[in-house]
């Protein structure tokens, strides 16, 4: 079997770059045939061309642009099963699915969130862009072959917005690689200058990192401090909020890291902190940064929400707090803070967790399942 893994938005960000490397390394490590597929570098001429079909209309041509990344995504991908011949595509969002079937392959399409909602919480363009997204959707779950929801909060939106059948629709939840994110001794990965709590989150609504912010100014009393690791548009307000609070001592921004920090930030953490809230519809599947906490053996304190809901059970593998509630999360980052022997208990608890159900070589057997249900 020869998979063909595509999307016109490069390989993302965040939560669905991870998705998409670790599908494809896994697909590797189980004996099938992976490649990508993925749009040029976005030209000059391409944007000249979007504004001239637009007539000059930011937003109309916003939609024109986000259309020729499509085209030429999947023009690539035609290019590549020429030459390689592939026997399924794995679509990664709704603008690429919805054009992949006309390569004449079973389109298997996984929903990693509603990108219509996304752009209307980053104010991401107008009453064109957000009709054509919804128009994107529906389309893409349309012509699907079959769609995998990464938990049952995207299914419930595929089927109550645009009236897909359940049976279409498999729930995999998310995966990481154990064998890379692994707890590691402090002979492999040295001991951090100060003790912290990690934030590994795009800078952006949803993700909440504002309401980890707020439990700080709370815990003046608490050896650790707060380290955030990632980018994105919230982060001048986050900044400000923390200079106008006098935080500046107590509140860490670290930027943007590779993977390989990244499993060096989880193993020095004391825990891992997933404070996403509900935006514009918008609400956190099964987070990947949770599950990567969870794999090193820390606790991942985290908003009792969508897919987190899901992954985590309270005070057995990891520890909920309701969204946007900074005192609850403080209550939580006290109680992960002062009792090590909880944390150790719910640290392993969550490593067997994720080695019997979110693995990627247990989760991989379920995606090609589907493969195999669609050839």
């Amino acid at each position: 079997m020869d998979v063909l893994i595509g999307t016109a938005g490069g390989t993302g960000t965040g939560g669905v770059r991870s998705y998409i490397m670790t599908l494809r390394d896994a697909l590797i490590g189980a004996g099938v045939g992976a490649e990508l597929a993925f749009p040029d570098d976005v030209t000059t001429g391409m944007k000249a061309k979007a504004a001239l079909k637009a007539m000059g209309d930011r937003d109309k041509a916003r939609r024109e642009l986000t259309r020729l990344i499509s085209q030429n995504a999947v023009q690539k991908s035609r290019a590549m099963h020429k030459t390689s011949g592939f026997d399924l595509i794995h679509a990664q969002e709704v603008n690429y699915g919805s054009m992949a079937p006309d390569l004449g392959l079973p389109v298997v399409l996984t929903v990693h969130g509603p990108v219509s909602r996304e752009a209307k919480m980053l104010g991401k363009g107008g009453t064109h862009y957000f009709d054509y997204l919804v128009e994107r959707e529906r389309i893409a779950y349309e012509r699907a072959t079959h769609i995998i929801a990464v938990d049952t909060g995207q299914r419930d939106i595929v089927v109550e917005d645009y009236g897909i059948d359940p049976a279409k629709i498999t729930v995999i939840l998310n995966a990481v690689d154990a064998n890379r994110f692994a707890p590691k001794s402090q002979d492999e990965i040295p001991a951090p200058a100060e003790p912290f709590f990690l934030v590994p989150r795009r800078l952006v609504p949803k993700n909440g990192v504002l309401t980890a912010v707020e439990a700080f100014e709370k815990l003046g009393d608490i050896k650790e401090k707060l380290w955030i690791a990632g980018e994105g548009p919230d982060l001048p307000r986050l900044e400000s909020y923390v200079a106008a609070n006098g935080l500046q001592d107590r509140v860490k921004f670290i930027g943007s890291v590779d993977s390989d920090r990244m499993v060096e930030l989880v193993n020095q953490s004391t825990g891992v902190i997933v404070p996403s809230v509900p935006v514009e519809g918008v609400v956190e599947a099964s987070s990947i940064s949770a599950l990567e906490g969870m794999s090193v053996g820390k606790p991942v304190l985290a908003s009792k929400i969508g897919g987190l809901a899901e992954i985590i059970e309270h005070g057995v593998t990891g520890l909920h707090f309701e969204a946007g509630d900074a005192n609850a999360l403080a209550d939580v980052i006290r109680q992960a803070s002062t009792d090590a022997d909880l944390c150790r208990r719910i640290g392993q608890n969550a490593r067997d967790a994720v080695l019997a159900e979110h693995s990627s070589e247990v989760w991989i057997k379920k995606v090609i399942s589907v493969y195999e249900r669609v050839l």
